[in-house]
């Protein structure tokens, strides 16, 4: 009974210090969301002489969660860094702080964000085609990272759209131990040979717009698409989600893409995107929500999904076991704990005896 009795106070501890920090409803709209990001600069690249800052959200208060939380990292197309703050308001992935989007992260039900900014102030030529700007991104992240303990090192996962997904390309050629997965929206750029061959293991999921005029289907899309199935080395997760009807933005038609991404594929009005999404082989991917799908990335080691885990315990309570008020009041307790952990992170329960 001792064991059983520890065992109910460390679930009891478990879940004091698992709850976020915030819990904004999508209803509240994005401006309220975007009061949720703070500002953060990483450290000065000696070899550029630049360095990237970011506004970012954290799930939890340092120190106040045993958890650990993925990182999402975004780079923004062009003209989106020219002021402080331009990364934040132009566009909506500030939605991803919703409580709603927050518990569609797999297994932690939460997730940091970094919405990281090119240096267009300093010069066009800042922006995140820029190789200028790899290490820097580099350090914010490290430096991010070394400041929030409870970020899971082993999934962050690197969202560009534009040129923005040139940014990306770049940290993981250069530094491919970073990411765990890319996300690669409506680039304005033919994927290299030699960059396609060096993303051969990285998870990628790449998209495209068929009627993009900036973002160009066939000139652009298609042929790097082509470039990742041949370079598939078969170890990683490859998919393509290619959109016949998307947002304009600007003069761009149908190029707008990721504000599908930002509400999470529930954009209103539904009818604004149409989309199919296939994998290297060629095979219909089903995919209801864009963060679930993206966060089960690299999550192997916690997946019911593939690898279903043993159901979690519940203590008889039943009052014919006799057991003094007190031990029954900690049982109770216990087994409510254990019932909301279970719906937490989808797992199923058993009633036992004991825990012995």
């Amino acid at each position: 009974m001792k064991k059983a009795i520890s065992i109910i106070l460390a679930a009891l501890l478990v879940v004091s210090l698992s709850i976020p920090a915030f819990a904004v409803p999508r209803s509240a709209g994005i401006n309220i969301l975007r009061h949720q990001f703070d500002h953060g600069e990483g450290p000065y690249d000696s070899t550029s002489g630049l360095n990237v800052d970011y506004s970012y959200y954290c799930p939890v208060e340092p120190g106040k969660s045993v958890m650990t939380y993925p990182l999402v990292v975004i780079t923004p197309g062009a003209l989106e860094g020219q002021n402080e703050g331009e990364e934040l308001y132009e566009n909506n992935f500030a939605m991803w702080a919703c409580d709603e989007f927050q518990k569609e992260f797999f297994f932690s039900k939460g997730a940091y964000i970094m919405i990281a900014r090119a240096q267009e102030d300093i010069s066009l030529l800042y922006n995140w085609s820029s190789s200028a700007l790899t290490t820097p991104l580099l350090l914010a992240i490290d430096d991010f990272c070394d400041s929030n303990p409870n970020v899971d090192r082993n999934r962050i996962y690197g969202i560009g759209w534009c040129q923005g997904a040139k940014g990306i390309i770049n940290l993981e050629v250069k530094y491919p131990d970073v990411f765990n997965t890319l996300v690669l929206m409506v680039q304005n750029f033919e994927l290299s040979d030699s960059d396609a061959a060096k993303l051969s293991g990285s998870n990628v999921w790449f998209m495209g717009s068929k009627y993009d005029t900036l973002g160009l289907y066939n000139q652009y899309i298609k042929p790097s698409w082509d470039k990742l199935k041949e370079n598939w080395d078969g170890s990683s997760l490859r998919i393509f989600t290619s959109y016949s009807k998307a947002q304009n933005t600007g003069l761009a038609i149908q190029h707008d893409v990721w504000n599908d991404a930002c509400y999470n594929w529930d954009y209103s009005p539904k009818t604004t995107y149409a989309k199919k999404t296939v994998d290297a082989n060629g095979n219909t991917v089903t995919i209801s929500s864009f963060i679930a799908y993206l966060s089960r990335f690299g999550a192997e080691r916690y997946d019911d999904w593939q690898n279903p885990r043993p159901p979690m315990k519940l203590i008889c309570d039943d009052e014919h076991h006799d057991y003094n008020p007190l031990i029954l009041r900690l049982i109770r307790a216990y087994n409510k704990v254990i019932t909301l952990l279970a719906e937490a992170f989808n797992r199923k329960t058993e009633v036992v005896c004991s825990l012995a």
